[in-house]
């Protein structure tokens, strides 16, 4: 069926912007973020105009993965995920619609997160699905992540800091997701290019001529006078001891790369995207949280099999906030190690 329409969207300017000087040389463009913006804006645009299901589910399954923008557009995309009955489209239909621009560019499915999408195409419609998402919490501003403490309640169930329509399957990619934009990953990523003698990548700009120019054991040795132990410091610790050590060369490079906002902020900055809040953020009174849900299995929008995000489309109002954790300073470090969203390695 798609066959016949597959070609046609491929040249859609929505679907040609993405797919359009997104990297360079491999790596994201500077204004990677305005172009897919500029995408979704063109998308949610003709949205209303197009009719024909299997259009929509296809063009939705390039861009929705593809973005950091979902967040910008989230109560249009809720609008438009319940015009003319789309919703009515069986999911194991939205599903194949929504992977199918890739599995046709790449046949082979990257093997995450393919045993969790087996076992649930094997579960009944009405089979209850556990899903994760990480996000931040501005705890020093009071926010709250349940609308309220009563419990027995609609709004004990029902999300308010860090709701969003993006989910994962797997609880470790959630846990990735709720440290990616935050300022102490930048500190780790960092810490862990020092302690190998070498600059973070985009990161020498930071840093004066005298420790550019130092050898790699000089600037090992240099880092190793803060006397940081990600084995065994916890995160308040790690930052006792940088403040202790601002007279060090590493460590005031460090403070003037996060004062910039380096990395993702900075890159938003550059996007002139307008990011509500974008600010409140910053520093290190946001603290990382994986939440706990499940959907009915049923209610949920799509997922992404090609994704490896392992990720689940779902309405803040068919899902059910069962728990959700901050991330103890163990758990941020080993996450952090992963790497699987550093801003520095993925954003030179």
């Amino acid at each position: 069926m798609l066959n016949e329409y597959g070609d046609d969207l491929q040249d859609t300017p929505a679907v040609m912007i993405i797919g359009e000087d997104v990297t360079e040389d491999g790596v994201p463009s500077k204004d990677m973020h305005a172009k897919q913006s500029r995408a979704y804006e063109q998308f949610l645009d003709a949205e209303k105009d197009i009719t024909n299901n299997v259009v929509f589910w296809t063009i939705l399954g390039i861009l929705f993965p593809s973005t950091e923008w979902n967040c910008l557009v989230h109560d249009e995309l809720i609008e438009a995920f319940k015009r003319y009955d789309r919703l009515e489209v069986p999911l194991a239909e939205r599903k194949s619609l929504c992977t199918w621009f890739y599995e046709r560019q790449h046949p082979l499915i990257p093997s995450i997160g393919k045993n969790i999408f087996t076992e649930l195409g094997e579960m009944p419609d009405d089979g209850l699905v556990t899903i994760y998402r990480g996000f931040m919490c501005r705890k020093d501003l009071d926010k709250r992540i349940r609308q309220s403490d009563e419990k027995g309640t609609v709004e004990y169930q029902t999300q308010d800091e860090g709701v969003g329509l993006s989910y994962t399957l797997d609880r470790e990619i959630a846990a990735k997701f709720s440290l990616r934009k935050t300022d102490y990953t930048t500190v780790r990523t960092f810490w862990d290019a020092f302690l190998q003698g070498d600059m973070p990548n985009d990161g020498a700009r930071f840093f004066g001529g005298a420790v550019r120019r130092m050898s790699q054991k000089e600037r090992k040795e240099r880092v190793e006078e803060v006397g940081i132990d990600f084995s065994k410091d916890t995160v308040a610790e790690v930052l006792e001891k940088l403040d202790q050590h601002k007279d060090n060369e590493f460590v005031k490079g460090l403070f003037s790369a996060l004062k910039t906002g380096f990395g993702y902020r900075e890159d938003f900055a550059k996007s002139k995207l307008e990011i509500p809040d974008a600010d409140t953020y910053a520093g290190f009174g946001v603290r990382p949280v994986i939440a706990t849900y499940t959907v009915i299995k049923s209610d949920i929008v799509t997922v992404f099999r090609g994704s490896e995000e392992a990720e689940v489309v779902a309405l803040p109002n068919d899902i059910e906030l069962k728990r959700y954790d901050f991330l103890t300073s163990s758990e941020i470090h080993r996450t952090v190690q992963l790497d699987y969203y550093n801003p520095l390695l993925n954003n030179p």
